[in-house]
């Protein structure tokens, strides 16, 4: 069964960091990652980036708030668990 992981995150790419390479160590079979930022200028090249690097889906979204993140990030996931 696919799981998908949201991670939220805004000027924080050093957490983001982190959190993906901890993620990266997993062994579940199939799993993805979708990466929902809100930073701006310099955070937010970091975190697309990162997210790059570990094969992570990205999306923007403006807006601030945790739950309008974590909803953002839904139509982004295929897996069955989010």
């Amino acid at each position: 069964m696919r799981a998908s992981v949201i991670i939220i995150t805004r000027n924080h790419s050093g957490y983001l960091a982190e959190a993906l390479a901890a993620l990266s160590r997993q062994d579940h079979p199939d799993f993805e990652v979708v990466v929902v930022d809100s930073s701006q200028g310099e955070e937010k090249v970091k975190s697309e980036q990162l997210a790059a690097q570990f094969q992570a889906k990205y999306a923007f979204e403006p807006r601030l708030g945790q739950s309008l993140a974590r909803n953002s990030g839904l139509p982004h996931c295929t897996g069955e668990i989010v």
